[in-house]
């Protein structure tokens, strides 16, 4: 990749203006459209370990470009010993901490409160997260993206491709937060364009730099529908002297799954007849302790910004905890008939509201409520209620309500 351009300058000091193009990127790593070749580029990155804002000992160049439909950035880590660079896993989502890595943080509504993490490594394994705070990332988190690497003699490099509807943008602000981080596995070294101070870091959003260019991004309200249908047929079964033993049978189930765009920070999520067939299975876990064991909430319908509805320390001591939608008393499923949620952010306030219904012997009322409103810099004060109304044959019902203000150095709920 061309390096013309440097550092760009814009209207905020210190940030960097995206380049426009209306011309189709190719996703393959080598960075040949004439869009990156006049795209300025960012190049000042300093160590965070193990030299505390020492200049990296390896160049690494970064350019965004922004298309009709994406947000393309590119990355090329040179190195003078390519040979030695680390590259081991293949497998989506997983732990890259032992490779060679970059790292893309947008904070693209810009409240320095919340962001998308996108990583990958020489392989172009994919890995994402989305980040609500400073201690609150949720890994679990899939969104729609796309990468591309390529190794030459001097360097690797990764182009992603990343679609605005993945992302939430702020219609009032012209500027989204962008940071990049680059680690180098056999020297331990993290290098990071902002927020390189030891006690910082790619997860701080307080040092994001400033990426120009998003002001006029369409806000559109669109509906993404995903019905389903699933089918079974059973046949008969004889044994060898040809008596019946079983009758065939034959059963099927449909549902639908919806996204509707409620305002441009607004998302509302509908779901008929839920399947979670595919979702990923929960890795075995030994608890030996008195206390349960805690497992990451996986189902999709739950998943996209669930930290909307956290009050309290994850995985610890939580509120609302979602997992238990969808399992009775004893742990055993049931089916979840249908349910609502509507997250996201209006202005300076934080809004998530969920209602699901189960059916089965439990036949049960699930509704949380959390009001968030952002304080100063960093802090949040928070209400939640979360009611449960089951049936008189299951003999449950709860609300719970609780208020709490939280900042990056301490956290309460009473």
């Amino acid at each position: 990749m061309p390096e013309t351009g440097s550092r760009a300058r814009a209207d905020v000091v210190g940030a960097y203006r995206v380049s426009r193009t209306t011309e189709p990127v190719t996703l393959d790593g080598s960075l040949a459209e004439a869009a990156w070749l006049g795209a300025d580029s960012i190049v000042d990155f300093r160590q965070r370990e193990p030299l505390e804002g020492a200049p990296a000992s390896e160049r690494t160049v970064v350019k965004v470009l922004r298309g009709a439909e994406h947000i393309y950035v590119a990355v090329r880590a040179y190195d003078r010993d390519m040979s030695a660079v680390r590259a081991s896993q293949l497998r989506r989502d997983a732990d890259l901490s032992s490779d060679d890595n970059v790292t893309v943080l947008i904070d693209s509504y810009r409240d320095r409160r919340g962001a998308f993490l996108f990583r990958t490594n020489p392989n172009g394994v994919m890995w994402d997260a989305q980040l609500a705070g400073l201690d609150n990332v949720n890994e679990n988190w899939n969104g729609i993206w796309d990468v591309a690497t390529r190794r030459d003699s001097v360097s690797w490099t990764a182009e992603f491709a990343i679609p605005i509807r993945t992302l939430r943008f702020n219609p009032r602000n012209d500027v989204i937060g962008l940071n990049v981080r680059r680690l180098i596995r056999r020297k331990n070294e993290e290098d990071l364009w902002q927020s390189w101070g030891r006690a910082q870091g790619i997860n701080n959003l307080l040092n994001t730099g400033d990426a120009i260019g998003f002001g006029d991004v369409a806000q559109d309200r669109p509906i993404e529908l995903r019905p389903y249908v699933l089918a079974r047929a059973i046949s008969p079964s004889y044994d060898i002297t040809g008596a019946r033993l079983a009758t065939g049978s034959a059963d099927g189930k449909a549902g639908l799954d919806a996204k509707i765009g409620v305002s441009p920070t607004l998302t509302a999520d509908l779901t008929l007849n839920t399947d979670f067939a595919q979702v990923e299975a929960d890795q075995q876990v030994i608890n030996l302790t008195r206390f349960p064991t805690f497992f990451p909430e996986k189902r999709e319908f739950f998943l996209e910004s669930s930290g909307l509805f956290d009050i309290g320390t994850s995985g610890r001591t939580q509120l609302f905890y979602s997992r238990r939608i969808g399992l009775d008393s004893t742990g055993a499923p049931v089916p979840i008939l249908a349910g609502a949620r509507m997250y996201g952010k209006q202005g300076p306030w934080a809004i998530g509201l969920l209602d699901v219904r189960t059916g089965g012997a439990e036949n049960a009322n699930d509704v949380a409520v959390r009001v968030a409103r952002d304080v100063l810099d960093r802090s949040t004060i928070a209400a939640m209620l979360v009611d449960r109304s089951a049936s008189r044959i299951a003999g449950e019902a709860n609300t719970l309500t609780s208020a709490g203000w939280r900042s990056p150095a301490a956290s309460r709920a009473p």
